[in-house]
């Protein structure tokens, strides 16, 4: 009997013992190696996010970049909205190059919460223009009003530097393909 308890004993000191080293080995490698790389993973994710869309990952019913292969494709209706800034190339012939890029960023910093407030995305830049994703034809053309009015608003805040923008906008409803189109 008394063999049976030393036993017993030695046994529970052994699990405790191995418990605390694999705890202590865990945290070790959490904070050491797993936790770095999920950070890094976070700022890849973040970084990548400028350029590609969480509406169109969400529309491909991805939730990271790296759920995305290629050839992956859905089809559904959708509302696409296209942009245009009208005589763009006359009006900027005299700017900077980086004037360009400023007044366009600074245009879609104006445009593009409207087109997220609405559910959608841009989902690609035409270079004066962009066009835009929509889950309804009334979150479409809510955004496209919208956005005219904010353009107007947008030309009296940057008058003192830029010319005004003069917008065209086309709206149309149908069955969509969207996926992902490359090479491997």
């Amino acid at each position: 009997l008394r063999v049976s308890v030393a036993t017993l004993v030695v046994l529970v000191v052994l699990i405790v013992f191995f418990f605390i080293i694999s705890t202590a080995t865990s945290y070790i490698a959490a904070t050491t190696i797993i936790g770095p790389w999920a950070r890094l993973n976070a700022i890849q994710e973040q970084a990548i996010s400028k350029f590609v869309p969480k509406g169109f990952l969400r529309l491909l019913h991805c939730s990271r970049i790296t759920d995305l292969s290629l050839g992956k494709v859905v089809q559904q209706p959708l509302t696409i909205m296209k942009l245009d800034i009208r005589d763009f190339a006359k009006f900027t012939k005299t700017f900077k190059k980086e004037e360009i890029f400023e007044y366009l960023n600074t245009y879609l910093d104006h445009v593009g919460p409207i087109i997220r407030k609405h559910k959608g995305f841009i989902d690609k830049h035409q270079g004066d223009g962009f066009t835009a994703l929509f889950d309804s034809a009334s979150q479409g053309l809510k955004a496209s009003i919208e956005i005219q009015s904010a353009s107007k608003a947008f030309n009296v805040q940057v008058e003192d530097k830029y010319p005004a923008i003069n917008i065209g906008v086309g709206v149309h409803t149908g069955d969509m393909l969207v996926g992902t189109v490359g090479e491997a």
